[in-house]
């Protein structure tokens, strides 16, 4: 709005010494006031009075239709502050902006943030923009194959949004905030259990439950994990170094996939072997078709015995409760600083243990570049119990059965 004074007498009277020039609303809450009993206007100036630009709303729930208090709303831009205001608790909300065109935003936890577009304009300046929220979110909760919760599997997703989480203690997850459409849901749990994968067109809260089932090896091995601890050993061995192994006898025939072995090669890179063959420090998914062929892989990786490593045997209980334990002690890798300890314990009915003890690092010592699992002899079928995932913790047991 322009207020051009075209021609004024000269006195103060006429100049607006007793005089009020400006503009207000109708409920008098907002004005502009251009003079006030001063005698400072002229003939032949113009003042220009741009009425605020405002922009008012509401923001409601799209399920309950209700209104949103405490929302945040505010205008979206690449450069320089976003205006912002949030709704009051009948969930409108007021913000006053600049001439032009804006993208607005409604952002709450658990919802998806909601976009709009307002235009203001100096021949329309005040307009109206109302938003709804929707709570899109997939929940549910993971169990095993007898099921007993999963707790702190892995979740990821894809689709219209890209997140990790864990499983909490009780195997419940949620996913909040996600936009509308299709969304895969993987679920990885430790390698004992069968991976999870399901895809939801999201609408609204989601109900998405998994019951993972056990693995099963072609040469019907299963396994399961728990919670151990370390059995003594007492033979040292004479084996240190980088790239190197030992043999040993068996104390007893230990059946494995169908054959019965007596003897056994003990690697310095976490690996005893029935074939005679070393495992190297090139590891590689279980199994594989490469040597060695057969073996018990209790954390195949580029391991080295430096003088504060050893490796030791043991033979523990008697009859068909008897054992034969491996135990790689404080074991450096190759390129790292990282440290180890992991026992492997053959029992007489066939039953392999692997423990892991005093790791010492978040990567390497963790599994993150190791092969952890069996392989049969003839290396077409094995158990690989995982590959390259930090997934080891301290104390920890895997326990492969047949």
């Amino acid at each position: 709005m322009t207020f051009e004074y075209i021609e004024l007498g000269d006195t103060d009277a006429a100049r607006g010494a007793s005089a009020t020039a400006g503009m207000e609303n109708a409920n008098g809450t907002v004005a502009v006031p251009l003079n006030y009993n001063k005698p400072w206007l002229r003939s032949g100036t113009a003042f220009r009075a741009d009425v605020p630009a405002v922009l008012r709303g509401r923001v409601t729930d799209l399920d309950s239709g209700q209104p949103m208090a405490g929302i945040t709303v505010y205008a979206e831009r690449e450069d320089g502050p976003q205006p912002r205001t949030t709704t009051g608790s009948d969930g409108h909300y007021t913000l006053r902006l600049p001439y032009g065109s804006h993208r607005m935003v409604a952002t709450a936890a658990d919802y998806a943030p909601v976009t709009g577009d307002a235009s203001l304009t100096v021949q329309q300046p005040q307009g109206t923009l109302d938003l709804v929220l929707d709570r899109n979110a997939v929940a549910g909760k993971v169990t095993d194959y007898l099921g007993r919760a999963v707790a702190d599997a892995e979740i990821t997703t894809n689709g219209v949004a890209e997140r990790m989480l864990r499983t909490g203690t009780d195997g419940t997850y949620r996913i909040a905030a996600l936009p509308p459409g299709e969304l895969t849901v993987t679920v990885q749990a430790d390698g004992c259990h069968e991976t999870g994968i399901r895809t939801e067109a999201v609408e609204c809260e989601e109900q998405l439950d998994f019951q993972l089932g056990q693995r099963k090896d072609g040469g019907g091995y299963t396994c399961t994990t728990s919670t151990g601890t370390a059995l003594p050993v007492t033979t040292k061995l004479a084996l240190t170094g980088d790239e190197e192994a030992a043999e040993v006898q068996l104390p007893f025939s230990f059946p494995f996939y169908g054959t019965t072995q007596n003897q056994a090669t003990i690697s310095t890179n976490g690996v005893l072997t029935f074939d005679y063959w070393a495992a190297g420090w090139a590891n590689r998914p279980l199994p594989d078709k490469g040597a060695p062929d057969g073996g018990i892989y209790a954390f195949w990786d580029d391991l080295e015995l430096d003088q504060d490593s050893s490796v030791w045997t043991g033979t523990v209980g008697e009859g068909a409760a008897q054992k034969f334990v491996v135990e790689w002690r404080n074991s450096g890798f190759f390129a790292g600083s990282e440290r180890i300890t992991v026992q492997a314990v053959l029992h007489k009915d066939g039953t392999i243990v692997y423990h892991y003890r005093d790791l010492e690092g978040e990567e390497d010592a963790l599994g993150d570049y190791a092969s952890i699992g069996i392989e049969a002899p003839d290396n077409t079928i094995g158990f690989g119990w995982s590959y390259g995932r930090p997934v080891l913790e301290n104390n920890l047991a895997i326990i492969f059965r047949h």
